[in-house]
């Protein structure tokens, strides 16, 4: 049996008068095939949540750096 991937979704091929029909227009792969491209697809998702996390993690470092450095102007103008 062939595998067609469509959109993420897995389609088979039906036979009809010992021709084969596709459900759908993309290119056929192998099971093991649409397997890797789940792994990626999955990778790749689990590195862009990552990249989200550390995007977050960067912003509230920079806020904290902004913060610190009023105190530190505040502090000053205080002294003087």
């Amino acid at each position: 049996m062939t595998y067609i991937v469509s959109g993420g979704a897995l389609n088979s091929t039906h036979s009809d008068s010992g021709r084969q029909k596709c459900c759908c227009r993309e290119n056929r792969m192998s099971k093991s095939e649409y397997q890797d491209e789940a792994v990626v697809h999955q990778l790749k998702q689990q590195l862009h949540e990552k990249d989200l996390r550390l995007t977050d993690i960067q912003l509230e470092a920079l806020s904290s750096a902004h913060q610190l450095e009023q105190l530190c102007e505040t502090m000053n103008r205080m002294k003087v």
